[in-house]
């Protein structure tokens, strides 16, 4: 194989479709959070029916109770994660700022490797280091033993992207 070397966009903005897709960025919407706040609300409505009910008939008081230990849960559940969604969240942007502050990028595909250069930074993979490639329409992303690579097919030509997917498909996978 022939080495090949692609000029890649680095604008922060082909990145934040692919971490942020169906208002993953969104604490409500995002499948880490959306499951337990919904509980917490749900749970809160629940002791807040009760204590009204309790206050009617003294006999229910118990389904108060319960209300206030289901909302205990659930606010505990919730606040764990929370922490991870906004922990993640704060990870890329952070990764994001760092995308927008890189002037120059290129991917070298070569015979049993690839390169990646971000400014004046190579990262150096070997192919039969890759654990896992997944490959759509909307980027390429590469899991390796020691790194972790997304790369939108936006920041380059269809033609490139075909090029990429297809040395993916023919040499990354085990």
């Amino acid at each position: 194989m022939q080495r090949q070397i692609i000029k890649l966009s680095s604008d922060a903005a082909h990145f934040k479709p692919i971490f942020f897709k169906d208002g993953q960025g969104n604490v409500f919407r995002n499948r880490l959070t959306k499951g337990p706040v919904r509980l917490f609300f749900g749970c809160l409505l629940f002791t807040i029916a009760t204590y009204f009910l309790a206050l009617k008939s003294p006999s229910t008081s118990w389904l108060f109770f319960l209300g206030i230990l289901l909302t205990s849960t659930a606010i505990i559940v919730s606040t764990f994660r929370l922490n991870k969604f906004y922990k993640w969240k704060s990870e890329v942007k952070n990764y994001l700022n760092t995308v927008s502050q890189t002037t120059e990028a290129a991917l070298t595909l070569n015979q049993d490797s690839f390169e990646l250069q971000l400014d004046d930074r190579i990262i150096i993979q070997k192919l039969d280091s890759i654990k896992k490639i997944e490959i759509n329409p909307e980027y390429v992303f590469i899991s390796a033993v020691d790194e972790n690579f997304v790369i939108p097919s936006i920041s380059m030509s269809p033609t490139e992207f075909a090029a990429v997917s297809e040395y993916l498909r023919g040499k990354g996978t085990k």
